[in-house]
């Protein structure tokens, strides 16, 4: 039933769109009104060495005056002349986009669900014929995890309960046990392969007491660990509070059970409907699930990282930040032990070159997250006396 309705709500929203303005052409217009203006007016401008050789803040300075009349916030001389697009239903366009994201997704994952869903109702005929009394059922339906959370009287929790679940679920479980009064809350996950650990830091630009960057650390129930760094156009206050509230978004959204390039994609088109091109953050994700030694990387107009293994790695960026996010880059990467991922913001990267990164790194490749991160901005410090731009770390390392 839910996939008929969702096939069928699918298609009323493909038809849904003859109606309204395609974002396809709203980008086509603007990719070509950028090109003319860039020909027109930006190499032979005085200011080009700081503004088009930055091309994130160059583009989003642009497409906020053409589709938004957005302020003149880097100075541009030629302001004036930056052509604007007419835009009818725009944010109704992107609301109706926003649903589509998700509703295609849920329709990829309905037999997935109904598959899991079964496994755990037969699970609990299993208790309810073992007479274990439970409350508070609550499974979890993430990508390639499991976990469950239920509340059982404290003379239910013995080793026949987890045999029970051990041979139903036919895995490696692990368990965890919290007392709240007369009961027991156990939450069971799969038992890890791997174990990490992590350190990071944010250094301030100049003498700035508040940071435009922001990071996010989280390890969920079903042994997965979330990394985001995030870092905001600018500087001060309001670099800080775009980071920030970027963060949060990919935070409360992280909950739900749509795959991780389904919430991205989803938050792009939230960016859009607020249409709020003067203010805008970065993005790097790291998404690693223990239990399958896998990580996966969302790149977003964010700045370098690196991976320092058997073979190292380094992932640039080709897309831009949330506001114009058409495409979203992303990797997959096999964790095994003494792998090192490193998430920076641009201030590292424009200080620390990658020849230099790679020979700092293999000095510190036995040391801990904590000594890395503590090496490596003390090697900025000591080599610059004042940042003139916010500089963030994470590192991961798999012990």
């Amino acid at each position: 039933l839910y996939s008929i309705l969702s096939t069928e709500f699918c298609s009323y929203l493909n038809e849904l769109d003859g109606l309204l303005e395609t974002r396809n052409s709203i980008n086509q217009n603007f990719n070509q009104l950028y090109k003319d203006f860039i020909n027109s007016n930006c190499f032979k401008c005085s200011k080009k060495n700081t503004c088009i050789n930055k091309p994130d803040i160059h583009l989003f300075f642009v497409r906020s005056v053409s589709l938004y009349n957005g302020k003149n916030l880097i100075q541009c001389p030629n302001y004036d002349n930056i052509e604007k697009i007419p835009l009818t239903d725009t944010k109704e366009y992107y609301s109706h986009q926003a649903i589509k994201t998700l509703l295609y997704s849920f329709q990829g994952d309905v037999h997935q669900l109904q598959a899991l869903n079964k496994n755990y109702q037969d699970f609990l005929i299993k208790l309810h014929k073992e007479k274990i009394p439970y409350q508070n059922f609550i499974p979890a339906f993430f990508e390639a995890s499991f976990s469950l959370e239920l509340m059982l009287p404290q003379n239910s929790i013995n080793g026949y309960f987890m045999k029970l679940c051990d041979y139903h679920f036919k895995d490696s479980l692990d368990y965890r046990f919290e007392q709240k009064e007369h009961s027991i809350f156990v939450t069971v996950s799969k038992k890890p392969n791997i174990k990490i650990s992590y350190a990071h830091a944010i250094m301030n630009k100049g003498q700035n007491t508040i940071s435009g960057d922001n990071f996010l650390i989280k390890k969920t129930n079903d042994k997965r660990f979330i990394f985001a760094l995030s870092d905001g156009m600018g500087s001060g206050n309001e670099a800080y509070y775009a980071s920030k509230e970027l963060l949060e978004m990919v935070s409360s959204m992280l909950k739900y059970h749509f795959s991780t390039t389904t919430l991205l994609n989803f938050l792009s088109y939230i960016y859009e409907i607020k249409g709020n091109y003067e203010a805008y953050a970065t993005l790097d994700l790291l998404q690693i699930n223990t239990t399958n030694s896998k990580a996966n990387l969302y790149k977003l107009g964010s700045s370098t990282t690196y991976l320092f293994s058997d073979v190292d790695k380094i992932y640039e960026n080709s897309s831009l930040p949330l506001n114009y996010a058409d495409l979203i880059d992303s990797y997959e990467i096999k964790l095994k032990k003494g792998d090192i991922i490193i998430l920076l913001s641009d201030g590292f990267t424009d200080y620390i070159a990658h020849k230099e990164m790679k020979e700092l790194i293999a000095n510190l490749k036995y040391s801990s997250a904590s000594l890395i991160v503590e090496e490596l901005c003390s090697y900025i410090k000591n080599k610059y006396r004042e940042l003139k731009d916010d500089c963030s770390i994470i590192v991961v390392k798999v012990n």
